[in-house]
């Protein structure tokens, strides 16, 4: 799926939720091309991009307007409190260790009747068969993506992939686990989206969308 696809998944959820001033954060915004789409059906919210790297905020400059703030300090967000917040191929990226610690301040900033929106990439099954192929073919081949580890996502044994926790990547990410966590964390999924082909689910899809509240 590619980023204007997934935006555009994430623009529909924010424009269903009502037009009127919001504060909405982007958590893991990259270089913050979302806000143009989010801006195109509400240019009334405050709105938050954070994303630890620095460099990638540099990129943002043409997004860059009166109501879109670029953080990439924790700490200025973490009083803050939020009535949508989306989170984009992101938790993929965070070791394992942190991806509890992360839901769980997700919870804290959001409002009370917020909208969290969570998309993570399916690496398991045929999925991550495929993704793989395409990954060798177009150079962009993982560190940990052996034939072994390829082999074990493909038969659903993600679990047993020893990922890199100093640069987690999308081999042996396991989003059934994931939403497991988001259910411990005390957040409610409200919706379940798979993309492109929703009624095949989990079996041959490129990502998956959790609303949650």
């Amino acid at each position: 799926m590619t980023h204007s696809a997934r935006f555009e998944v994430a623009t529909d959820i924010l424009a269903r939720e009502g037009l009127g001033p919001k504060e909405v954060l982007d958590f893991g915004t990259g270089d913050g091309k979302i806000f143009g789409y989010y801006l195109r059906v509400n240019s009334e919210c405050k709105y938050t991009g954070y994303d630890t790297a620095k460099s990638m905020l540099e990129q943002a400059d043409d997004v860059v307007r009166e109501n879109v703030e670029l953080i990439s300090d924790l700490n200025e967000i973490k009083e803050r409190r939020y009535s949508y917040i989306s989170c984009l191929e992101t938790l993929e990226h965070i070791p394992d260790e942190k991806l509890l610690e992360t839901l769980l301040l997700f919870r804290t900033l959001l409002k009370p009747n917020g909208t969290l929106v969570i998309s993570v990439p399916i690496e398991s099954g045929i999925s991550a068969l495929l993704k793989q192929i395409i990954r060798k073919v177009s150079g962009q081949s993982e560190r940990v993506a052996t034939p072994w580890t390829i082999f074990l996502s493909t038969i659903y044994l993600t679990s047993r992939i020893k990922r890199d926790q100093r640069d987690p990547g999308h081999t042996g990410f396991d989003y059934i686990k994931t939403r497991k966590l988001i259910e411990k964390s005390g957040l409610k999924i409200e919706k379940t989206i798979y993309s492109p082909f929703r009624a095949l689910k989990g079996f041959i899809n490129s990502q998956i969308f959790w609303i949650c509240k």
